[in-house]
């Protein structure tokens, strides 16, 4: 999970950066760091609870199949186009 944190945390930080004007930017990123760190936090309490209650093997299969489908999801939309609009647009 770290390496792809790795990976994904700079592209997506990256994205953003691009998408924003100088005047909000700093805005911007306060509101997208904090609810990262936020969300980041109450997964960790909700991975612990499950961890207890269905045991790391089930969890862990769980969260993969969740990732992968976000992943699947994301490729898909990538592969039709999607976000090329986006990022025309931001560069505008």
């Amino acid at each position: 999970m770290r390496v792809c944190g790795g990976v994904i945390i700079p592209i997506s930080t990256y994205l953003v950066q691009l998408a924003t004007t100088d005047e909000i930017r700093g805005r911007v990123f306060a509101v997208y760091d904090s609810s990262y760190t936020g969300v980041m936090q109450v997964s960790y309490i909700g991975s612990g609870y499950a961890y207890e209650h269905y045991g790391v093997p089930i969890v862990g299969a769980i969260s993969g199949a969740v990732s992968m489908l976000c992943g699947v999801i994301w490729l898909s939309q990538v592969m039709r186009g999607k976000f090329h609009l986006f990022l025309e647009t931001a560069e505008k």
